[in-house]
């Protein structure tokens, strides 16, 4: 029946109504709405007003944090139309992948590994999702020289002159800021093993043992970052092995000689160009050769200074030689 009507909510905090009787929901509760007619005539509707879970908000949508470092979320139960409930939910806290973040019960998490992972805040079968990624801090890292007085700011650089000998390193990481972390374990390793190989390690330490010439990294590697010393080895003559030490040669016989140079280490440098030379030559002669090895014939009674050069490196050695003939000897 058509006629004019008068609509009046009896709780307006919970809801009001329009003059044409829209009612709109202001809080969660209940209330009357009046609807009068210009007769007196009235009716009443009952009015009920509960907001229903529709969607979980997480907030920041999306962070990062540095590995190690914690954060926390929160989260907000929202209705249909996007306004927050008037009670929240509890929420359930998980992470989507336990090996980069932890989460407390109250919405903190923290980074255990690189990479990047959901984070959830659960309530009933509601689901909110944030994304969390877990950055390394370390920007550069030093290896450098394991000793006291060395810089950990540069890596090191270094040739070493002998075989069988060592070189401690130790890795420094570096944040955003040029700071030295603490905390971080490194995993060292040669580009080369066959010229230095790795044989001892520590959590920030490790020794590199010389095995031959040539060059080679040495490594240290965390977090995804990589930083590396270079190492060359390079033999430098120090002393010469003549053989043999004493022979006896008869008179017009020969014997062959062999010179080879060794590093402070006592080992053998490989190769290398010879010139033999005798100190008394009124008593004996030698033939100047390129070859690690020199023939001798009739020798005489005594002792020589044989002076040899293997890569513009001289060392002196002495061999005795021994003969019955009281002529000049040819070496």
């Amino acid at each position: 029946v058509a006629g004019t009507f008068v609509w009046t909510s009896l709780t307006p905090a919970v809801a009001t109504v329009s003059p044409s009787g829209v009612v709109t929901a202001i809080a969660n509760g209940s209330t009357k709405v009046v609807a009068t007619e210009s007769g007196g005539t009235k009716d009443t509707a009952f009015i009920v007003v509960q907001q229903r879970l529709a969607t979980i908000n997480v907030t920041p949508g999306t962070r990062n944090i540095y590995l190690a470092a914690s954060f926390p979320f929160a989260a907000s139960a929202v209705d249909g139309l996007g306004v927050p409930l008037a009670s929240q939910p509890v929420f359930t806290w998980s992470t989507a992948s336990s090996a980069i973040s932890s989460i407390t019960a109250a919405g903190v998490a923290t980074g255990v590994g690189l990479g990047s992972t959901q984070v959830r805040a659960t309530s009933g079968a509601t689901v909110g999702i944030a994304t969390l990624n877990v950055l390394t801090p370390i920007t550069r890292i030093v290896v450098s020289r394991d000793s006291a007085g060395f810089s950990t700011t540069t890596s090191d650089v270094f040739t070493i002159v002998a075989l069988g000998r060592s070189r401690s390193y130790k890795a420094t990481a570096y944040d955003t800021l040029n700071v030295a972390l603490t905390g971080i374990s490194f995993t060292f390793a040669s580009s080369n093993a066959a010229v230095a190989a790795i044989d001892s390690t520590g959590a920030t330490t490790a020794r590199a043992a010389v095995a031959a010439n040539g060059s080679t990294s040495i490594s240290a590697s965390a977090q995804g970052i990589t930083g590396a010393a270079s190492l060359s080895v390079r033999q430098a003559l120090t002393a010469i092995d003549l053989s043999p030490v004493a022979v006896t040669v008869a008179q017009g016989g020969s014997t062959a000689l062999l010179a080879r140079g060794k590093d402070a280490g006592g080992f053998f440098i490989p190769g290398g160009a010879c010139v033999f030379t005798s100190s008394s030559p009124a008593n004996a002669t030698g033939a100047n050769t390129k070859s690690e090895q020199q023939r001798t014939t009739d020798l005489l009674v005594g002792i020589f200074t044989w002076l040899t050069s293997i890569d513009r490196n001289f060392a002196f050695m002495r061999t005795h030689f021994t003969s019955s003939s009281s002529r000049r000897a040819l070496l």
